[in-house]
């Protein structure tokens, strides 16, 4: 399968996601409460898949963490919520940075916004959308590279249909209404399959070639 999504290549997104968490150390130990945020931000883009407006609405108790196995629940696009399973790892950072923001004083409580803005409101789609971008400009990805954040969601969604290859299971995830919108990321790993396809044929042609 092709490296590269809508633009999002796997290699800048591990160094995203390595610029992202070093500044998420730096944070904790000198309080930084919006470099903690973000980090917080990022990582729930790229390992739960979410639209952007559905992160700033997300609420400290839809995050259930210590569920087995720990889920998210998100406002779906056209009203009502829909659940996503998180992984253990994502879980773990998400309590870190919950305990972070108590121990700095603030009142969480279940009704807080998970990701609040400097105010205390919940953050905007564009706040999102920033804060994404912020961080691809941070590991250096170029900018005819950089892509927005539904780029996280593309990548998530062929990700995670390409491990378990069930159609029903990837539209769950993605709080898709309609399966036809997730076959969409089916099409797409098929296209990824068959350039593979003929550049292996090619290569076994050329590779024939040489040896006659």
């Amino acid at each position: 399968m092709s490296t590269k999504h809508r633009g999002l290549d796997v290699v800048w997104v591990n160094r995203v996601r390595t610029r992202s968490e070093e500044r998420y150390r730096r944070g904790l130990a000198r309080g930084n409460r919006i470099a903690v945020r973000d980090h917080a931000v990022v990582e729930t883009l790229l390992g739960a898949g979410p639209r952007a407006a559905a992160v700033g609405s997300i609420r400290v108790g839809d995050a259930h963490l210590t569920a087995r196995p720990p889920r998210l629940t998100f406002k779906r696009k056209g009203g009502g919520n829909y659940d996503v399973v998180i992984s253990r790892e994502l879980a773990k950072l998400l309590n870190e940075y919950i305990d972070f923001r108590r121990q700095g004083g603030e009142a969480v409580q279940v009704e807080t916004p998970l990701f609040p803005s400097s105010r205390g409101g919940p953050l905007g789609r564009q706040a999102v959308w920033r804060i994404w971008r912020a961080g691809l400009a941070r590991a250096g990805v170029p900018r005819d590279e950089q892509v927005g954040t539904h780029g996280a969601r593309h990548l998530y969604a062929t990700s995670y249909y390409g491990a378990c290859r069930d159609l029903r299971r990837t539209q769950v995830q993605l709080g898709h209404r309609r399966s036809t919108t997730t076959e969409i990321y089916t099409r797409v790993l098929d296209s990824d399959r068959f350039e593979t396809a003929e550049k292996l044929y090619s290569k076994e042609e050329k590779d024939h070639v040489a040896t006659e």
